[in-house]
């Protein structure tokens, strides 16, 4: 092996490098002076440490969160930092990071043991790391302040970070393969160490686990969707019964009606105020954050005097005097608030 390497960077006339292929141009290439151990141990010991915060912080917030945001907190927190640290020291540093002695510097060139193309300005590697040192950084630190703080926006962020890493790493594995096949050129050392381990390990987590994320966030979205229709069918059912009840009530004159009056049934419509009506207003007043207006509290009002039970003729009529003897004004508030809420 090594005979072979100082044939070819002979004849090349360009440095020794252990890169693959061994004729990779690498002019201002320094090896580095941290071993492979000591060079994995220190990002595992970083990444350890950026979880470690991250947990204390969630603890710190108070927040109950399930074991399934804790551990996405924790992710989009890693990925946070590995993409907007790492990967942009990479960015800003492309050009010379061959030659360079920085921790990130041999990390990436232990890397690039198993890919090559990191040290020789790739077209491709470079903008795409780009776009995910400076997008999907700073929104994965977005996101896991968002599981955290239950923002409404967390799972359409969620969505585009994971899409987008998916995206990319499958770009990644696509273009090194095409060289592999079309143009026979190898980037990867031979040694399946560094084809598994760092190759295919390292990238392999940018895929499964945003595949998870990206189900997880389709599973919610689409219950909260089912919540609002199921929300929508409700209040357009309610609006037809409330339509339905006060049709006859609403040509009535504000006088006090009697029974005999042929256009309507005292019976039905209290009834139909205590079990349709009140029931609208108390759907409302539970699922929509909005104040009482005026009629919302005549109506409740209306309410608390109604017999719930109403087993004669005169108990109906009893009840419908109760709440027809509501002030004038107010009452036809109620009812012509009632009449728009129905159409």
């Amino acid at each position: 092996m090594d005979t072979l390497v100082e044939s070819v960077n002979a004849t090349a006339k360009i440095p020794l490098h252990p890169f693959w292929p061994l004729n990779a141009a690498l002019p201002q290439y320094a090896a580095n002076t941290l071993s492979s151990r000591a060079l994995v141990a220190s990002f595992v010991v970083g990444a350890s440490a950026i979880l470690g915060v991250t947990l204390s912080l969630i603890q710190q917030s108070r927040r109950k969160l399930s074991k399934t945001e804790i551990f996405m907190t924790l992710w989009f927190a890693l990925c946070g930092c590995i993409h907007l640290f790492f990967e942009g020291y990479y960015v800003v540093n492309f050009v010379d990071i061959s030659n360079r002695q920085f921790l990130f510097a041999q990390l990436w060139k232990e890397y690039s043991l198993s890919d090559s193309r990191y040290l020789t300005q790739d077209s491709f590697l470079v903008p795409m790391e780009a776009i995910t040192a400076f997008l999907w950084g700073p929104m994965s630190f977005f996101c896991a302040w968002s599981i955290v703080k239950q923002h409404p926006l967390r799972h359409p962020i969620q969505l585009i970070i994971s899409v987008g890493q998916i995206y990319g790493d499958v770009l990644y594995f696509g273009t090194c393969y095409f060289n592999e096949i079309v143009h026979s050129v190898v980037y990867c050392r031979p040694e399946q160490f560094y084809f598994y381990m760092y190759y295919i390990f390292c990238n392999a987590i940018w895929i499964v686990i945003p595949t998870v994320c990206v189900v997880h966030s389709v599973v919610q979205t689409k219950r909260a969707f089912a919540k609002v229709q199921d929300v929508e069918r409700v209040r357009k059912g309610i609006a037809k019964d409330i339509h339905f009840y006060l049709a006859p009530f609403s040509k009535l004159p504000l006088s006090t009606p009697t029974l005999s009056d042929p256009r309507w049934s005292v019976e039905k419509f209290t009834r139909s105020f205590t079990d349709q009506i009140i029931l609208s207003l108390r759907f409302r007043l539970l699922y929509e954050e909005v104040p009482k207006t005026e009629p919302e509290k005549a109506v409740v009002h209306a309410h608390s005097v109604l017999a719930f039970t109403i087993d004669s003729e005169s108990q109906a009529h009893d009840a419908f005097q109760q709440v027809y003897q509501l002030p004038g004004e107010r009452w036809q508030t109620v009812r012509l608030w009632y009449q728009q809420q129905a159409y």
